[in-house]
């Protein structure tokens, strides 16, 4: 398997260890400066490790890597150290990261690279775009809401026992992947009432510096709650980054409005497409605050059919 007339697909200098002899005969371990050249594997061969161009052990991985100075061996001289395999993998997904596959990320040099402590940000950027794509979030226990709603909006959630631990260091490092509650969070029923950041909810808007379109959507959402849910609602409006949403709904009949999050232009629109969808969204958890179950589906089949039918004969 020479490598002699094969172009490298890329060549880096690095340091890494290699055997010389000192002055008694005996070999020592020292870091060297090197050059690591990549080669393509071909059809019928295996990724191997070479040295200086002879071929020293097969390693499975990627592409062929040709070390430029004498290779560490095993007492046995028939591999070499895990831990010096270790530093070459690291070195090639350090370099060569962007021409991962989907199937070269779950290989388990890429595995082993990408938990060291000495793999690149952007490295591990690469690596888990390629595994778990752009729309990706770590599992949130704190927010198990969050991570349905991640995964109603496209996102990968990522779970704990899907990486290592070394991994996971990495990418949090990195910042390579959010919890869920940080991307997607749940709406939260704020009411000040026993919280620490109850001062925060001077925020609250009270009716009289209600806009006319406030005051249009906050009638139009009573009159569909009344219409559709069958119950009588309250209405609120806040202005505040402590409320995570652009709305919520609670079990208890309140429904809250966030300035903060939808902009003031919003309400001023009138009774868009964009209002009614909120609404259905929000009145769906009359029944269900799961955002994947079967409940919260068919309610808002359930609303969106009312108010249709409503609509059509005028009566909302």
């Amino acid at each position: 398997m020479a490598l002699e007339r094969r172009v490298p697909l890329k060549e880096f200098r690095t340091s890494l260890p290699t055997e010389v002899a000192a002055e008694d005969g005996f070999l020592r371990r020292v870091n060297r400066e090197t050059t690591i050249r990549f080669h393509n594997v071909l059809p019928g061969e295996t990724a191997m490790l070479y040295e200086m161009g002879i071929p020293v052990v097969e390693t499975g991985d990627k592409w062929h890597c040709d070390i430029g100075q004498k290779v560490p061996l095993t007492l046995n001289r028939e591999n070499v150290p895990p831990s010096f395999l270790r530093q070459v993998r690291v070195a090639v997904m350090n370099q060569m990261h962007a021409q991962l596959g989907p199937d070269d990320v779950n290989s388990e040099w890429a595995e082993t690279a990408i938990a060291s402590p000495d793999c690149t940000p952007e490295a591990v950027q690469s690596y888990l775009r390629t595994r778990f794509g752009e729309k990706r979030v770590s599992f949130d226990p704190s927010d198990p809401e969050a991570n349905k709603l991640a995964v109603s909006q496209g996102y990968t959630v990522v779970h704990g026992s899907m990486m290592s631990a070394g991994a996971w260091k990495n990418a949090r490092s990195a910042q390579a992947i959010l919890p869920a509650g940080q991307v997607t969070p749940s709406a939260k029923i704020w009411t000040g009432e026993g919280n620490p950041d109850a001062a925060a909810f001077r925020d609250w808007i009270p009716e009289e510096r209600w806009t006319p379109g406030m005051r249009e959507i906050a009638a139009f959402a009573k009159r569909v709650a009344e219409k559709v849910l069958s119950r009588t609602i309250t209405v609120k409006f806040c202005a505040t980054p402590h409320h995570l949403g652009a709305a919520s709904y609670g079990p208890s009949g309140e429904l809250v409005f966030n300035k903060f999050r939808l902009g003031a232009d919003w309400f001023e629109r009138g009774i868009t497409d964009d209002v009614v969808q909120l609404l259905i969204h929000e009145f769906g958890h009359e029944h269900s605050g799961d955002h994947l179950s079967s409940d919260y589906h068919e309610a808002l089949c359930r609303i969106g059919a009312r108010m249709f039918a409503l609509a059509r004969r005028n009566n909302l």
